[in-house]
């Protein structure tokens, strides 16, 4: 357990950036490969080696100023995710169909949520193995070019100079996208702050050792507002596959309110969250993270 999660760090015994961006980034891709062959429950380990990709892009994310090769390898990854997200979706309206049972569970006709999970089931199920291990093979493919050229991965600045711009630039769009969702309260911008909230919770993960007392309540408050923001994009596309007619009618149309209803919650939580977490003035926030780094 300590190993896998001190992988995703930086190291004082880490020669310098470039050294520690080559380390990590190995690491994740030897994970995100590994979790693609499970073979005990390849639906988890599709999920596992997806959500390695996007902490490897939130480590490019963090020396995005100072990588000269960002935007090949950033591509890259994003490309080599795509292969599974068709994997990954034929499952996920039933995951979020127990979510909100979970949270809701007063609300909603248990009738109507298990003739939709009969029918999330059969749809789940239908064509699942036709293109699966082509699927497979070039995500691994993919990756497996990807670790190759790590090793010529270099850094135009050094120590906290190829990090500074990172964090200043993510935390700046964070409370960007933040401003724009509350005004529009449109799924598309939520979900767009959604992703910068992930790049804030990564950067906080790979730097936790600076200052660990001070990062663990950044990176936890960061982790539950991805987590709001997530499910609420997740009910979002449950919503739109209930309105699709490609379910039961009834049962579908039993769970719009209920589903209406956690979306609101979950956006109000996570705007309440997020004006805690991103209060400080970006100026300040960068002048902060200098300090715990020239102090560790």
């Amino acid at each position: 357990m300590g190993n896998r999660v001190m992988g995703y760090r930086f190291k004082r015994s880490d020669p310098d950036i470039a050294s520690a961006l080559r380390r990590i980034a190995k690491d994740q891709i030897d994970k995100a490969i590994a979790s693609a062959n499970r073979d005990d429950d390849l639906h988890q380990g599709i999920h596992d080696a997806r959500k390695k990709c996007k902490k490897l892009r939130g480590l490019f994310r963090l020396v995005r100023p100072a990588f000269p090769g960002y935007m090949v390898e950033n591509a890259a990854l994003r490309d080599a995710a795509r292969h599974l997200a068709a994997l990954r979706e034929r499952g996920a309206g039933l995951e979020t169909l127990d979510r909100l049972l979970a949270a809701r569970p007063d609300d909603i006709d248990h009738i109507a949520a298990e003739t939709l999970r009969a029918a999330l089931n059969r749809r789940a199920s239908a064509g699942a193995a036709e293109d699966l291990e082509a699927r497979l093979v070039a995500f691994r493919s993919d990756l497996e070019a990807c670790h190759a050229r790590s090793a010529g991965w270099t850094l135009d600045k050094t120590g906290f100079s190829a990090l500074g711009d990172g964090l200043h630039d993510t935390y700046i769009g964070s409370r960007k996208k933040m401003v724009i969702a509350r005004r529009s309260r449109s799924p598309e911008d939520l979900h767009a702050w959604r992703k910068q909230v992930k790049y804030v919770w990564y950067h906080a993960r790979l730097l936790k050792p600076i200052k660990a007392a001070k990062i663990k309540h950044r990176s936890a408050q960061a982790h539950i507002l991805s987590d709001l923001l997530g499910d609420h994009h997740d009910l979002v596309d449950f919503r739109i596959l209930l309105e699709s007619g490609t379910l039961p009618g009834a049962a579908s149309a039993a769970l719009l309110a209920p589903t209406a209803t956690e979306m609101a919650r979950l956006e109000n939580a996570a705007f309440d969250l997020g004006r805690k977490l991103f209060a400080k003035k970006p100026k300040a926030d960068l002048e902060q993270w200098r300090k715990w780094w020239k102090s560790w």
